[in-house]
């Protein structure tokens, strides 16, 4: 049974960190279309996975294959998303396109990987 409620809770959990990604890159969309590119986005350790994934409970996760595929996408969906707002407020346009597009890409692959170390904690 507590195996049950914690593979219950890890998965309620990791589908609002899912949520909270969407927020994020909302709100950098927000941002830019409202040209506020001086607003500061938190970075891969300050947000809610960052924070589970480096200093919470995700460490007992960290023996699992799937735990560090999360890492490498995570961190580049925050830093594309704050080098568009970089490239904006410098009026590359361009580069600023291209960092959107790296951040959802990278988004992509976090909300994949999320789903992977799902699938690999209700196995193990």
């Amino acid at each position: 049974m507590q195996q049950v409620i914690r593979i219950a809770s890890t998965r309620a959990f990791l589908d609002t960190v899912k949520l909270d990604h969407a927020v994020w890159k909302n709100n950098v969309y927000r941002l830019l279309q409202s040209q506020s590119f001086n607003e500061t986005v938190n970075g891969h350790s300050e947000c809610r996975l960052g924070q589970w994934y480096y200093h919470g409970d995700g460490q007992s996760f960290r023996h699992l294959p799937s735990y560090s595929s999360i890492e490498a996408p995570h961190q580049q969906v925050h830093e594309s998303g704050r080098n568009a707002m970089t490239k904006a407020q410098k009026g590359d346009m361009q580069q600023m396109v291209a960092s959107i597009n790296a951040m959802e890409l990278a988004s992509e692959q976090v909300v994949l990987q999320i789903d992977r170390l799902m699938g690999d904690i209700v196995e193990h």
